[in-house]
């Protein structure tokens, strides 16, 4: 099944299990749009109660859950996935929300059943797009498509339209309406003036955050982010993979964080293009030690200050070398201290969910790139497949496969971990209902 069938076939199934879902994400014709997140208002079961059904359903298929938000009461994101492609699924339990507000949805306005699932009415669905782009402080060229539409059939004085005043004001409703009938778009200023209304006062925020204490905390003792690490030798296609990669899975997550090396927590510092690894000399052995425990403590200080602060709300960090490298290649990193030391103290080290390392033949990494010797590069192979060994959800990879069939090893991987993440995540927020 592809994205369009996977979401007509849940949605039939739960219509034909006595569901009443209305689907907001529609075109002018009723359809649903699936090159954005599907928003859904559920009216007969819960949330929770969908999601469960959800879940049960896709085991037939070869789709699966592989992440999972909690906005906070009954609203969840759900992320559905094959090898191929996503789509992700919000529902609202009888209300559409952000950060910003909510827009209740009386069933009573849900008037049109089309196919297996219901539309809004026309005041219905104005205000929600207006609302919501008001919130969102962004009005494009397809959004006033949708808009202009719906003020050619909306009954002006529909009580439900009385929710976009209460949250604009009197003044600025009655300049909407006349700019709306007369085809006319907004200006900046007007589409600013009504975030700042829509954005609430201190004590709203006060409130909401108060309010909003139960999803956070879930958040952060379930994180729904992801951490990875490419290890491997110059020449082994790392920044090509982590590229291809981000471009896969970035659908998945709120934001990307790319860290080389180290956090660089305890120092700013700007990665330059090393084209000469091994040209300096080690440090002596104290110095060496210091800079050790210097790395050592960045990597724990980053771990509590970045890395956990990017994965609990729902951020992928992208680590390219990490500490392990200094065990492989001490020489980079001007490290002349004993070598099992190194490696007691990376099992200290914060680790990543998954870990890839890259290999291939080294005559082939040589001719990619000639800044270590032919020997060294065989060395260096030999020893990431040791360490290998020693890190737990790691697996090595050879990169003279192509490109496309790397990334996707690596996502199946990624996807894999995410589902059992996802799973155990979404068994905790549904618990016995």
């Amino acid at each position: 099944m592809n994205k369009i069938e996977i979401v007509q076939y849940i949605l039939k199934q739960l219509f034909l299990n006595d569901e009443k879902l209305c689907v907001l994400s529609v075109d002018s014709d009723g359809f649903i749009i699936y090159d954005t997140d599907i928003d859904i208002i559920t009216f007969v079961s819960s949330t929770k109660q969908i999601i469960k059904k959800i879940l049960k359903l896709i085991e037939k298929t070869e789709w699966t859950l592989v992440n999972f938000y909690w906005h906070g009461g009954g609203g969840v994101q759900l992320f559905l996935s094959n090898s191929n492609e996503g789509i992700i699924l919000d529902l609202y339990d009888r209300y559409w929300s952000n950060k910003k507000l909510k827009i209740y949805f009386n069933k009573d306005f849900v008037i049109k059943k089309f196919s297996f699932y219901y539309l809004p009415s026309a005041a219905c669905e104005l205000t929600y797009v207006l609302l919501k782009r008001f919130s969102k402080n962004l009005f494009e060229s397809n959004h006033y498509d949708r808009i202009f539409r719906l003020i050619r059939i909306v009954n002006i004085d529909d009580p439900y339209l009385h929710m976009i005043e209460k949250k604009i004001g009197y003044q600025n409703f009655n300049i909407l309406i006349e700019n709306l009938k007369n085809n006319l778009k907004f200006s900046n200023e007007f589409i600013h003036e009504n975030y700042l209304k829509i954005n609430r006062t201190f004590f709203d925020k006060v409130v909401s955050f108060t309010q909003d204490i139960p999803r956070i905390w879930f958040r952060i003792i379930h994180p729904t982010g992801f951490s990875l690490l490419f290890l491997g030798p110059d020449g082994s296609g790392k920044t090509t993979i982590i590229k291809k990669t981000i471009i896969k899975h970035e659908w998945l997550f709120r934001k990307v964080k790319n860290i080389h090396f180290r956090p660089s927590l305890l120092e700013k510092k700007k990665y330059d293009i090393i084209t000469e690894p091994h040209l300096q000399n080690s440090r002596g052995i104290l110095i060496s030690y210091l800079k050790l425990f210097y790395y050592f403590f960045d990597y724990v200080l980053g771990n509590i200050f970045i890395f956990y602060p990017t994965r609990w709300p729902s951020g992928l960090i992208i680590f390219e070398r990490y500490f392990y490298d200094i065990i492989v290649d001490p020489i980079r990193y001007r490290y002349g201290g004993n070598k099992q030391f190194t490696e007691l103290l990376s099992k200290f080290v914060p680790k990543p969910n998954l870990t890839f390392i890259l290999i291939g033949d080294p005559k082939i990494l040589y001719m990619r790139k000639k800044e270590l010797s032919l020997q060294e590069l065989e060395r260096q192979i030999v020893g990431y497949k040791k360490l290998s060994k020693e890190i737990s959800n790691s697996f090595i990879i050879n990169t003279l496969n192509e490109i496309d069939d790397v990334v996707r090893f690596t996502s199946l991987q990624i996807k894999k971990q995410l589902s059992l993440s996802a799973l155990k995540n979404i068994s905790k927020y549904i618990g016995n209902v």
